[in-house]
């Protein structure tokens, strides 16, 4: 004879089966007879058999908790099914993809507006950009700091319009630093 099933309640739910075993022989209960004091503790007679203890917990553990229903998490826990769980995750990393890409291009505009107003040259981009990954509020802070015009943007070297090269004014200036 096959196992006798006790609770049989859908899929996800624990069956309990109970298989049939050997008579045991009448031996009276001692001290140390755990059987005897499950069935005490079941409010059974000592005389149950060990079918009749198990069928009786197995009932008492389905009354206890209904087939179906998970146990109250823990404090600040919740119980997520698997197929959430996986949206939550794939949500999250394009969140974090998402974010990357606003902080890459937060970092270009501040480093473009500085170089721009001369507080950054850019030849100094690459190593600002890396400071910036490390620490975006710390480079921010850097750069604000920094005064405009720090590094020159406009051309140096010559006093004087380059329409003016071959005026007669340019030509007394050469005259006069490089006499004949």
């Amino acid at each position: 004879m096959g196992p006798r099933w006790l609770s049989r309640r859908g899929p996800g739910t624990v069956a309990v089966a109970v298989a049939p075993s050997a008579p045991h022989p009448a031996v009276p209960p001692q001290d140390g007879d755990l059987l005897a004091k499950v069935a005490a503790r079941l409010g059974m007679s000592s005389a149950a058999n060990e079918e009749e203890v198990i069928a009786t917990a197995c009932a008492r553990i389905a009354q206890a908790r209904p087939a179906g229903r998970l146990p109250t998490p823990p404090q600040g826990m919740v119980y997520v099914a698997e197929l959430e769980l996986g949206r939550l995750r794939r949500d999250a990393r394009a969140g974090r993809s998402a974010a990357a890409v606003v902080a890459a291009g937060k970092r270009d505009r501040t480093l473009s507006a500085a170089m721009r107003a001369g507080k950054l040259g850019p030849f100094h981009a690459r190593s600002v950009a890396r400071m910036w990954e490390a620490d975006p509020t710390g480079a921010a802070a850097v750069l604000e700091q920094l005064p405009p015009g720090t590094v020159p943007m406009v051309e140096l070297g010559h006093a004087g319009d380059v329409e003016m090269e071959n005026s007669p004014a340019s030509e007394g200036l050469y005259r006069s630093v490089f006499p004949d």
